[in-house]
């Protein structure tokens, strides 16, 4: 082996290894903003829920502005739904105290 094909042939693998580090960023940058939606979507259906705003009302509203389907607006309420419980439950506590 030469100098020349060495080189060549650290080069492929460096480009290789750069496109591969750049792929898997972009997929994690992907998988972080679908999950911050996800977060924020739980967040809006916790806030509409703890409003009192009728189920039915909230799934309508999740569908309308987040563009899902009513399966997901449905489970993103329950998430909701439990995320305020929680906060409820906190504040309870922390008022007794």
């Amino acid at each position: 082996m030469n100098t020349d094909h060495i080189l060549k042939t650290v080069s492929k693998i460096s480009a290789s290894a750069g496109n591969f580090f750049k792929n898997n960023i972009k997929e994690y940058r992907r998988e972080e903003t679908a999950r911050k939606k996800e977060d924020d979507i739980i967040k809006a259906a916790a806030a509409l829920w703890e409003a009192e705003v009728e189920d039915k009302r909230i799934v309508e509203l999740l569908c309308k502005y987040w563009d899902i389907s009513r399966n997901d607006a449905g489970l993103f309420l329950i998430h909701g739904k439990h995320k305020a419980g929680k906060h409820k439950a906190g504040k309870q506590k922390s008022g007794n105290s």
